[in-house]
């Protein structure tokens, strides 16, 4: 395993749609858990 190959799986991760929403809805999910955390 070089690296160049790993860099390349990883791009390929970040710009696969279904790895990014699930990205985003689990970062989205967090920051939820963090202000009603805040809120309590």
């Amino acid at each position: 395993m070089n690296i160049e190959f790993i860099l390349y799986d990883e791009f390929r991760l970040i710009f696969n749609e279904e790895a990014l929403t699930y990205r985003m809805f689990s970062a989205l999910f967090c920051m939820n858990l963090y202000i009603f955390k805040l809120l309590e």
